[in-house]
């Protein structure tokens, strides 16, 4: 079986395939593109060739999706400096750090959020409200969906079922993500890494949705936490959802599942 796809493979798909031939992109989005290869597997891959082979070419159609092009520079020289090796979780976290630390990248996204808070400030963006419709409608809405981690299995899924619970609860809306991640792992000596990590999993737990929509449906809604819409599904209807992605709900009709399942 062969399949071609956008980087709706990236999400929460339950797929399990022995090759993987992609094109270049942030690292956090290569790591997810990674983890549909030999997910289910007994044994680890112990072939002498590479199961995974990245086209590190960056044309004019890949920097349009992903900015800044400096994140996918950084990436490219990672990857070559990680070729032909075998990647763990260790490995993979360290790439991640080594391209999101990087002091240009760090002063592109510096110079970034420096030029939106001084349109903020041209546009007298006062109230703190005023300030976060305007972040929104920069960075994108996004909805996520707590009982989906809580299907997870494998290592990850006690931390997980931690994140689900807090991401709940109404009094840690005000919690620093240095804080939650103490929650979740523990004091640690690498709560950069920590942090980053939570992050991730914010991320491949939701999905971009109109912001039209969740005005629509507020009381489907269940509140904002950090940033995240949240949505608690019923279990059946997040099961389908595992098996096919998070993604899955650009492609339905959100509006219409929200009017005929919460009222």
């Amino acid at each position: 079986v062969i399949v071609v796809s956008t980087q709706l493979v990236e999400a929460s798909v339950n797929f399990d395939f022995d090759v993987l031939i992609t094109e270049i992109s942030p690292i956090d989005s290569q790591v997810q593109r990674w983890g549909r290869i030999y997910r289910n597997r007994k044994d680890d891959y112990k072939e002498e060739n590479p199961n995974i082979y990245v086209f590190i070419g960056i044309d004019d159609g890949t920097k349009a999706i992903y900015h800044p092009v400096e994140v996918l520079e950084k990436t490219k020289d990672v990857l070559k400096k990680y070729e032909k090796q075998e990647l763990g979780y260790d490995e993979e976290r360290r790439m991640i750090e080594e391209v999101y630390n990087d002091e240009k990248i760090k002063e592109k996204y510096e110079t970034d959020i420096a030029e939106t808070l001084k349109w903020l400030d041209i546009y007298q963006a006062s109230k703190k409200s005023e300030a976060q419709k305007i972040f929104r409608r920069i960075a994108g809405t996004q909805l996520i969906i707590p009982k989906i981690m809580e299907l997870q299995d494998g290592i990850e899924s006690e931390y997980l079922k931690k994140l689900a619970n807090i991401i709940r609860n109404p009094e840690k809306n005000n919690s620093s993500w240095k804080e939650i991640a103490i929650e979740i792992f523990g004091p640690s000596s690498d709560e950069g890494s920590n942090v980053l990590r939570i992050l991730k999993w914010m991320y491949e737990y939701s999905a971009p949705v109109p912001e039209y929509t969740l005005k629509r449906h507020v009381f489907g809604i269940a509140r904002e936490f950090n940033g995240f819409y949240i949505l608690d599904l019923e279990k059946k209807d997040a099961e389908k959802i595992k098996e096919f992605g998070v993604d899955v709900i650009k492609e339905i009709d959100l509006d219409e599942y929200l009017q005929s399942n919460i009222t």
